[in-house]
Order: C-alpha cells, then sequence, then structure tokens
C-alpha cells in the first residue's frame, strides 16, 4: 500500500479535502452536448444513460475478487488545492502561489471538457460486427474533420469516446464533476485498451471508488498494479466458457 493512502472508506475526488479541485463552491457541470434525443439527454450524463452497460455478474465477480491491497482508502496527506503552494515550496511567494492556484483551477477545468468531448464522440461510435453499412467510416471522417486530426487518430478518439461511457461511467461522473484529473482519465483508457469490456467495467467500479487526493506517481502505481491484476485474471478466464470467472 502507498504511503499516501490508509485502509478505509473511499475519500473525496482529487480536488480538494472535501469536495471539488476548484477553491469553493461546487464544481463545474458540463454543458449540452449536440446531438438528437431530449434534453433529458444533454451531456456526459445523458450519454451514460443511452449507453452505460448494466453491471454484470461478472463485473460484481472481479470486484470481490480484486486483492485488498488495490481497494484504496483515504490518504494521509491530501493533495489539494489548498495545500498545493506548500508541496509546491512556494508558500512564502504570492505571486508563484498565486500562479499555482490558477494553473490548478485551469487544470480542473480539463475534465468537464473532456467528458464533454467523449460524450459527443460516443455518438460517432459503431458496432465494427455491423460491417460497412454501420456508417462507421463517414462517422470517422466527421470525428478527424471536427477535432482537425488524421483518420486514425479521429477513430481512436471515438473509441474512447465510446469505452468511456459505457465501460467507465462511475470515473465519467468524477472526470465531469472536476474530480478526476483529465490526464490521468486519458492514461486509464489507454492502460486498459487490452481487457475486454466487462474487465475495463470492473477497473471503473474499483477505481471510481478511490480516493484521488494522491500523487500522479501514487495513482500511476496504483492504476498500473490494477490493470496487471487484471490482465492476468483476464488471460486465466479466456479459455472458460462465460460465466465460469468465478469457479478459478
Amino acid at each position: 500500500m502507498s504511503q499516501d493512502q490508509v485502509s478505509g472508506a473511499p475519500g473525496a475526488g482529487a480536488g480538494s479535502d472535501g469536495g471539488s479541485s476548484r477553491g469553493s463552491g461546487s464544481a463545474p457541470r458540463v454543458g449540452a452536448v449536440p446531438g438528437p434525443g431530449t434534453a433529458s439527454d444533454a451531456g456526459a450524463g445523458g450519454a451514460r444513460r443511452r449507453g452505460a452497460a448494466p453491471a454484470s455478474k461478472t463485473v460484481g465477480d472481479f470486484v470481490a475478487r480484486v486483492p485488498a491491497g488495490m481497494v484504496r482508502g483515504p490518504v494521509r496527506r491530501a493533495v489539494s488545492r489548498e495545500a498545493l503552494p506548500g508541496r509546491a515550496g512556494v508558500r512564502q511567494e504570492p505571486v508563484l502561489s498565486a500562479v499555482a492556484v490558477a494553473v490548478w483551477d485551469i487544470a480542473a477545468e480539463e475534465g468537464p471538457w473532456l467528458a464533454r468531448k467523449y460524450a459527443a464522440l460516443s455518438m460517432l461510435w459503431d458496432d465494427p460486427g455491423e460491417g460497412p453499412e454501420s456508417g462507421g467510416d463517414c462517422h470517422a471522417l466527421i470525428a478527424a474533420e471536427a477535432l482537425r486530426v488524421k483518420g486514425p487518430r479521429a477513430a481512436r478518439e471515438i473509441d474512447d469516446g465510446h469505452r468511456a461511457v459505457v465501460n467507465y461511467p462511475g470515473c465519467l461522473t468524477r472526470l465531469e464533476e472536476a474530480g478526476f484529473p483529465a490526464s490521468w482519465f486519458e492514461d486509464m483508457l489507454r492502460w486498459t485498451r487490452r481487457l475486454r469490456g466487462e474487465f475495463q467495467r470492473g477497473i471503473d467500479e474499483v477505481v471510481a471508488g478511490w480516493d484521488l487526493r494522491i500523487t500522479a506517481e501514487s495513482f500511476a502505481r496504483n492504476l498500473r498494479a490494477l490493470v496487471a491484476w487484471a490482465e492476468s485474471l483476464q488471460e486465466a478466464t479466456e479459455c472458460l466458457a462465460p460465466g465460469m470467472m468465478e469457479g478459478l
């Protein structure tokens, strides 16, 4: 277990000791995402309601099998907006302290923005099994033109949006509320590409309960350990019939 953490119930999000990553008030909410549907379907929350898969018995089995050392409790020394000047060694320098807090606030705003982006991109995803009639090429072109990136990058972005909405609803909620650093969420999507959907949803169940007021190094170490364990479990279950995972 990391020295940042002790056992116990999950704490607050990444932003501060008790709430959002902003200094005061509630975290910013995302706006509506253009696309079909009613007003209640707008934004990342609406995309989750349309696409997120319900928790399955397999996901429950995964979560129940996670080693106790990977269930992260509240941290001892929280990384927060308030503690930032001291951690950065600029508490006695007002100008640099103000700059540090300003950069923190700008970074915090990236989470809701990324959640909106994934919610919109998820609307362009097509099941590869549906064949060429699914409209995937057209949708990839839309993403490429809108994001001003090349086709392969656009296709990855669409896939990330789909996985964020369908497989990571818990973490996406925290991202939307500025409680999950955007770069950490992107790392999680990248590091879990090789996992099947039910294992990704298991990762979401676990990580959404972590106290994220930790250093980037601690988060990367904890997540890599969890992903490595999940990959080994997936390899062990690949030859089993569905529903036999708990019998290992």
